[in-house]
């Protein structure tokens, strides 16, 4: 498996050009998905905190305290690897899209990210703000995309 690397985004501008640099090269992957099923799961993310996500309600002791004792954590430090998604969720949140497909997906989130001010509350972390919801997608783009790297 390989290495993941290290990655700090500053700007949802910089999700969309690493995943274009990727995109354009060939990768290694260490993660189980594809480089397109990783961006088509971003997107996924990104719509989400503008329409709502209704698949996943997490349980209430999780919700409970993970506003409390780990929003600031996630949106400064990030996230850490190694959450599986149960297989009944799989297909909504990590969509079969070729790289292409995924790129394209990516492109039309951030866009919508832009142009509505509206957000929905994050189905773990509570109510976030349009700058926290940028920063949850920041870090946790960068927790995704860490396992693609150019060859």
């Amino acid at each position: 498996m390989a290495e993941r690397r290290k990655l700090k985004f500053h700007s949802l501008q910089d999700i969309l050009n690493d995943a274009k640099m990727l995109a354009a090269s060939e990768v290694d992957l260490s993660g189980d998905w594809t480089l397109g099923q990783i961006l088509g799961h971003l997107s996924v993310s990104m719509n989400g905190s503008i329409d709502g996500i209704n698949d996943f309600k997490p349980p209430f002791l999780i919700r409970l305290l993970a506003p409390v004792f780990m929003k600031n954590k996630i949106l400064n430090d990030g996230m850490k690897p190694g959450i599986k998604f149960p297989n009944k969720l799989k297909k909504s949140f990590v969509p079969e899209f070729s790289t292409q497909e995924g790129i394209e997906a990516i492109e039309k989130a951030l866009q919508r990210l832009n142009e509505n001010e509206h957000r929905v509350k994050h189905p773990i972390l509570g109510t976030l703000t349009r700058e926290q919801w940028d920063q949850f997608h920041l870090r946790h783009a960068e927790l995704h995309l860490s396992f693609a790297r150019p060859i």
